[in-house]
């Protein structure tokens, strides 16, 4: 059976911008919804007390029908509204924000719909009714217009919207009556109060406008304060975990060095007392060096990782050179366990980072020889379409599916090898993290029994013709 197990790339978090206009218009727009859709059962129940107290200071002193057909209409637009609100409050007001767009863009003609039934009443009282009535009539609708400029203010959109509409609808009423009355009276009235509406008008915008921004700012700052909030939650996680992954290193390397450690000084007591033993002692004494010096550098690799000190240097690096390298510093280690050690190279120049792939590619060898009793291990590279693909097989013990994607986790043992009491637990989630900043895939296939093979894909690679092969690299 074949698994595959990307490793993803770790992004650092920063802070979001609260450029409300540009960075978050939907979040801007649902908010906005939010805080002005809960007025409008208010607004409804205030509706439904003035019409009455419009048709009754009017009736008896205009067109009838007209008044009838305005307050039928009037009362149901207001009813169907506060339906709608009530609506919203029990089922959308902590809905998304596209939900929230798109329930305002479907029921937007509502507003514009108010507006121009309150509009329309000029054409039946002005110049019709009494002069105490018109006022009265007048003051309602300068009402409804400053409720709506500090009432829509919000969501400044339906309130451009419910203004515009109510204004130009009395404007052009006035208008008509001026072109369809002779009057004297009445026509110096409109002389009066034309202008007066222009400037009621500008005045609405204005106190609206100013009003929205106070709200826009308290956005801004409520999102400041979500963003602040977000940031300070993932920095105390950050932390926590980094508080988590030094307790589990400290307690990793108190029992792990410990035991190398120990070894050299029973060998350093034997040298001394038994000098006879100096050969056999030294090769042990080496053994359990390199096992120090091992730890001690996936330590600092680590080191490196969490301070994001890893710093990418890319040069043109031999590709035989290389393999010779890692030739000459796993064979012994190999050796000591009788395993077979192959590499095989192409005849290339890479450009990489020298440092970064030699401890990539040194951290399969040594992670693949490790769990490798018999037979040998393998690293090899060929050419692909997308640039090149190193791979480390090895016949050893095999890793288990339900273990495939922990093996890259930091500190991570598996209880079912026997070589995973030597180290830290750090080697292939070093090589997956080193991975990231050159851009490579890695990838696992692995069959219990059978061995393992880890893959490195690094497209991004210009590899160019060489023409040596230094000693110790096996050719294909």
């Amino acid at each position: 059976m074949t698994v595959h197990n990307s490793v993803s790339s770790r992004q650092e978090s920063n802070q979001p911008s609260v450029n409300l206009g540009e960075e978050n218009p939907n979040w801007v727009e649902a908010e906005s919804i939010r805080a002005f859709m809960p007025t409008q059962q208010q607004t409804q129940v205030i509706a439904l007390f003035v019409i009455p107290i419009v048709f009754f200071v009017l009736y008896g002193h205009v067109n009838m029908y007209g008044l009838v057909i305005w307050a039928f209409f009037s009362v149901l637009l207001a009813i169907y509204r506060w339906r709608l609100t009530t609506y919203y409050m029990m089922h959308l007001i902590e809905s998304s924000a596209s939900d929230q767009i798109q329930f305002r863009r479907k029921n937007a003609w509502t507003w514009p719909a108010t507006s121009f039934l309150w509009g329309t009443l000029v054409f039946l009282f002005f110049s019709k009714s009494p002069l105490f009535n018109q006022l009265v009539s007048f003051v309602v609708l300068a009402s409804i217009g400053v409720f709506s400029a500090t009432g829509y203010a919000t969501h400044f959109k339906t309130l451009k919207l419910f203004i515009n509409t109510m204004m130009i609808t009395l404007l052009s009423g006035m208008t008509w009556h001026y072109f369809t009355n002779t009057a004297a009276a009445e026509i110096s009235m409109i002389y009066m109060i034309f202008p007066l509406q222009l400037i009621f008008w500008k005045l609405l915008f204005l106190i609206g406008a100013r009003l929205n921004q106070s709200h826009l700012q308290g956005l801004k700052l409520r999102k400041g304060n979500q963003d602040l909030i977000a940031s300070l939650q993932d920095q105390t996680a950050r932390a926590n975990n980094a508080i988590e992954t030094k307790n589990r290193l400290l307690a990793s390397a108190a029992h792990d060095i410990r035991q190398p450690v120990l070894a050299l000084d029973v060998y350093a007591n034997m040298l001394r007392t038994e000098p006879e033993l100096a050969k056999e002692l030294t090769e042990k004494i080496e053994i359990a060096t390199k096992s120090v010096i091992n730890m001690f550098d996936s330590l600092f690799d680590l080191a490196r990782i969490e301070s994001s000190q890893i710093k990418v240097n890319k040069t043109n690096v031999h590709l035989p050179e290389l393999f010779r390298e890692l030739y000459l510093q796993y064979q012994p280690a190999a050796q000591a366990k009788k395993l077979d050690l192959r590499l095989r190279s192409k005849q290339f120049d890479i450009y990489t980072d020298h440092q970064l792939i030699k401890r990539i590619l040194g951290n399969l060898v040594m992670n693949a020889i490790k769990f490798t009793d018999k037979g040998g291990v393998l690293l090899a590279c060929r050419q692909t379409k997308q640039g090149l693909r190193f791979e480390v097989w090895d016949t050893g013990v095999g890793i288990p599916l339900d273990q495939q994607e922990a093996v890259f986790k930091e500190f991570y043992k598996s209880p079912s090898h026997s070589g995973t009491s030597d180290g830290f637990g750090l080697g292939l989630s070093i090589v997956a993290r080193l991975c990231e900043p050159l851009d490579y895939k890695f990838a696992l296939r692995s069959r219990i029994g059978r061995g393992s093979v880890f893959c490195i894909e690094a497209p991004s690679l210009v590899c160019f013709t060489a023409v040596t092969n230094p000693a110790g690299v096996r050719k294909k």
